[in-house]
């Protein structure tokens, strides 16, 4: 299916829990300034309350994707490779004692994961939000994963994803110039 879409708005999608201010907001601010030189507006999502229920940020969330025409998505903090160690270490541990009690070892790895683990929740629902909106979905991940192995869902959802924050950016001012939404059908289908 073809578009001709403009993009004049561009939502700044990424986590937020466990990640400092510069974390949150320094790719976001880096992003504004870029796309200001082809006057293309932002929506950072940072610079909003959050002092308010979740109701209310969802909803908040919801209408600015509704406003914007595409989302740029940063995963680059999210990296499960930096608390595979710690989980196999913990194993290790709990194999070394017996594994004395199986509750306390499912409390330990959740405890360990949650305090190691940037939570992109919100991002993954922003995606699938914003791609039932047919909006262009373009996605920087961590280095420590490989663009042509991404997990199934988040590969279906996105138009384009790098590495590179630069070239995301990149890729968004060219739907300016013109803009194919990959089909989701089997290959078999793509031929007729």
């Amino acid at each position: 299916m073809e578009h001709k879409l403009i993009v004049s708005v561009v939502y700044l999608s990424g986590p937020m829990e466990n990640l400092t201010k510069e974390e949150m907001n320094g790719w976001r601010d880096k992003s504004e300034r870029f796309f200001s030189g082809y006057n293309i507006d932002v929506i950072n999502p940072v610079r909003t309350p959050t002092q308010i229920n979740d109701k209310i940020i969802v909803r908040r969330d919801k209408q600015s994707i509704d406003l914007s025409d595409a989302l740029l998505v940063n995963l680059e903090h999210v990296d499960f490779n930096r608390i595979r160690p710690k989980i196999i270490d913990k194993l290790r541990d709990f194999r070394k004692n017996g594994w004395i009690n199986p509750k306390n070892m499912v409390d330990d790895l959740i405890e360990l994961f949650n305090a190691e683990h940037v939570k992109a929740f919100g991002t993954i629902m922003e995606i699938i939000y914003a791609y039932n909106k047919n909006k262009p979905i373009v996605v920087v991940i961590n280095k420590n994963w490989n663009v042509d192995k991404l997990p199934t869902w988040l590969r279906y959802h996105v138009d384009f994803a790098t590495t590179d924050i630069k070239e995301a950016l990149e890729y968004i001012v060219s739907i300016n110039k013109k803009r194919v939404r990959k089909e989701h059908l089997p290959e078999k289908e793509k031929t007729k």
